[in-house]
């Protein structure tokens, strides 16, 4: 639990392998609990064994784009992960991103005000906290794969008119 947390001047975690250590790893919580000057998202050499990412960027106020390649199949507390950061878009670059095994997605972007782009490229659509999303711009959107958006429409309720589908081509 928070190995950098409070690091207020922590602009980025620098290794000369190929990423931090983290093979036997099984939590992140809080790992960069209010680095407000975070603005590299370092590289791990493993999340396979991580259950817990709860908190982890939590008021993270320097990075944007955020390109998830961890594998989360293990996580099942996202809890505050980016709440009050300002992440712009949420994606998933190197295959589905999988949620299936979360059990506690409280705010988990919670006032991230400048959150406008959420990419839905799930193989199966994850579930969802109620309030995942709680705070966010009235204007953002969850992009979903063309032809899917009904499903992820039944599935995510409470932010229906938020979804909107894309051709993976495009």
């Amino acid at each position: 639990d928070k190995m950098f947390a409070y690091c207020t001047n922590l602009i980025g975690v620098s290794t000369k392998l190929n990423g931090l250590q983290t093979d036997a790893c099984t939590t992140m919580r809080s790992m960069f609990y209010q680095d407000i000057m975070l603005s590299v998202v370092p590289m791990f050499t493993s999340t396979s064994n991580v259950t817990d990412m709860g908190f982890m960027f939590w008021g993270c106020n320097d990075f944007d784009a955020f390109d998830c390649n961890y594998d989360m199949s293990k996580v099942t507390d996202i809890e505050g992960m980016f709440t009050n950061s300002t992440i712009t878009s949420f994606t998933r670059n190197n295959g589905p991103l999988d949620f299936s095994s979360v059990t506690n997605a409280t705010d988990a972007f919670k006032g991230c005000t400048s959150l406008n782009t959420v990419y839905g490229t799930c193989s199966e659509i994850p579930t969802l906290a109620a309030d995942a999303f709680r705070d966010l711009p009235s204007d953002f959107v969850i992009i979903v794969p063309m032809g899917k958006e009904d499903e992820w429409r039944e599935a995510w309720k409470q932010y229906a008119d938020h979804i909107i589908g894309y051709r993976p081509d495009e």
